[in-house]
């Protein structure tokens, strides 16, 4: 037996509130490392949906850096990546980016 919701899903209330209306602040964080050209075209494409972003790359990915600076975002240079060995600590790299957010309302990763 399947659970059967008392109203159809788009006459529920929620469905009828635009995503605008529901988040005031949407912010982004990033992680780019040796993809500056990948990275320049979701900026392009995606920038406009965001209130602020962050990038967080390597202190060599000097490509990457001069994207951030060509779009206007927030670029986090970091070694964090390889710290203690590791062969590519996006989590922390991730939790860094956070770190640089305002947590106003949304945050996406």
């Amino acid at each position: 037996m399947s659970y059967q919701p008392e109203l159809p899903l788009t006459d529920h209330p929620a469905a009828q509130t635009p995503v605008t209306a529901l988040v005031q602040h949407l912010e982004a964080v990033t992680v780019c490392v040796d993809y500056a050209d990948f990275l320049d075209e979701s900026l392009t494409h995606n920038l406009h949906h965001f209130d602020e972003f962050v990038v967080v790359t390597s202190h060599e990915d000097k490509a990457t850096q001069e994207v951030c600076a060509r779009h206007g975002v927030t670029c986090v240079v970091t070694d964090v990546f390889t710290m203690r060995g590791e062969k590519f600590n996006k989590g922390l790299a991730i939790n860094i980016g956070l770190a640089h957010l305002r947590h106003l309302d949304w945050v996406l990763h």
